[in-house]
């Protein structure tokens, strides 16, 4: 006999979002957090793009607080990654992979790591495996972009994001002018070819042949957000700002009106997306503060920490009560741990 769905409202009562996401981050460390004795690795699942996103988690704690522990934590993740994946490898990097995005999201990783750091063994991960993957995905068809695949069939939001997003991060990191010029070039293709200006909507895909996929995710919204952000704070132009906010808009009002983010539960990809919009929303409001975002997140963070489970743990929808006999994967319960850890504290 089928359950009956239990929602739960937002309280408007006080929330220590600190709290929160120290205790949120832990019990997920409590459940997910895995010890390979063989291979004396670290990590959360086995899956190439979704390790490297959840890494992003301990990143996100470690900006947050700058303590050392959530360092250590990262730093094994990261050399589990590695070793995991070092199969996939060929003239020094990750070339057997044939997702361009998959490449860009442990760029972003590693990227992030060494702003975070400066550590220089992220930085030289995530410069060599973007020039590559760069290299093999950018074409002229299309009027530019990335390929999604080797294939070559299709150019995705969902790389074409990450993959400025990514160029960014290397350009702040190298003080390299080219990687912001490719990441502007990126950002004029996807806004020519899946950014609605007026209305904010960023369409999924654009294929060779057949007509584009015009389906909205909190992944690609959140990485059109984060893309125009970051371009925002190294050029001064206010096109990439006004942008960024009308793709939030979009999210939380079109997408969500207004409301809890109850979504995107099925298959392996989708359960996690939501922790990238909250991230990359976040770093919208470190630089253009927008009250409206920042209630809206702590609204969600009320709510999903409301329906924690008894072990801790916040399944993909949040305005559903977890419970630990659901069995959520390390993926799903990923988002509402990156939500917890960018919900502000105070809004501005």
């Amino acid at each position: 006999m089928k359950q009956k769905t239990e929602f739960v409202r937002a309280t408007e009562d006080e929330l220590d979002f600190d709290k929160t996401a120290c205790d949120g981050f832990n019990a997920f460390m409590n459940q997910y957090d895995t010890y390979d004795s063989r291979r004396h690795t670290h990590r959360f699942a086995r899956n190439f793009w979704t390790e490297a996103e959840m890494i992003e988690i301990v990143v996100d704690a470690y900006h947050r607080t700058g303590e050392d522990h959530y360092r250590k934590i990262m730093d094994g993740l990261y050399e589990g990654f590695l070793v995991d994946w070092r199969h996939q490898e060929k003239n020094g990097w990750w070339a057997k992979n044939a997702y361009n995005d998959d490449i860009m999201w442990m760029v972003i990783a590693c990227a992030r790591m060494y702003l975070e750091t400066g550590d220089r063994k992220y930085l030289n991960t995530a410069k060599i495996n973007f020039d590559n993957a760069f290299t093999r995905a950018w074409s002229i068809d299309l009027g530019g972009g990335l390929w999604w695949r080797t294939d070559n069939r299709t150019k995705n939001a969902c790389v074409n994001g990450p993959g400025a997003i990514a160029a960014c991060l290397l350009g702040t990191a190298l003080q390299e002018k080219s990687y912001f010029e490719k990441a502007e070039n990126l950002y004029a293709w996807e806004r020519a070819n899946l950014y609605e200006p007026d209305t904010g909507h960023v369409d999924d895909a654009y294929p060779v042949h057949g007509e584009k996929n015009t389906w909205a995710s909190t992944y690609n919204q959140g990485t059109f957000i984060g893309m125009c952000t970051l371009l925002y704070e190294h050029s001064g132009n206010e096109q990439y700002i006004k942008d960024a906010d009308r793709a939030a808009n979009y999210a939380m009002e079109t997408m969500y009106r207004g409301e809890v983010m109850n979504n995107e539960e099925g298959g392996p990809d989708l359960p996690g997306f939501k922790g990238i919009l909250t991230r990359w929303l976040n770093h919208f409001l470190e630089v253009h503060p927008s009250p409206q975002y920042a209630q809206w997140l702590q609204r969600n963070a009320r709510t999903a920490w409301e329906n924690r489970s008894e072990s801790g743990i916040t399944g993909t929808r949040w305005a559903e009560k977890t419970r630990d006999s659901d069995k959520t994967t390390a993926w799903s319960a990923s988002a509402a741990v990156a939500l917890y850890q960018n919900a502000p504290n105070f809004i501005e």
